[in-house]
């Protein structure tokens, strides 16, 4: 019992409960980033929920990513790219993420063998 308990009583809920004849199944989450304790089977799902949307975000972001360096028909759309970029950092610049997949976005246009991307560079900076 050295350990700490989150249900909202704490342990003095757990043990009145557990003497009233009320089951209560309290146990440890299987992974400590999928939420601390378990109490009677339930998780705190929003947190898993956001912590898998991001993840499923970010893969998608790199297969975006890997596609415009690689693909050879990206050529046509680096005047587009080139504006794309510029509008959204001068209208986002209060937003970091947003800023920060912009330049991944960006480096990626810029390493692209197919994307002649010097021609709009004054849009850029």
């Amino acid at each position: 019992e050295n350990t700490e308990c989150f249900h909202p009583g704490g342990w003095t809920a757990v043990r009145a409960s557990q003497a009233a004849g009320i089951p209560i199944d309290v146990k440890f989450a299987s992974t400590p980033a999928a939420g601390d304790l378990l109490v009677g089977g339930h998780v705190n799902r929003t947190e898993e929920k956001e912590r898998v949307d991001m993840e499923a975000r970010e893969a998608a972001l790199i297969r975006v990513l890997k596609a415009v360096a690689s693909e050879a028909s990206m050529h046509a759309y680096a005047a587009y790219f080139a504006s794309f970029i510029a509008r959204e950092v001068n209208a986002n610049l209060t937003c970091l993420p947003l800023l920060t997949a912009l330049m991944r976005f960006t480096q990626a246009c810029l390493s692209s063998l197919t994307i002649e991307f010097e021609p709009y560079l004054h849009q850029i900076l």
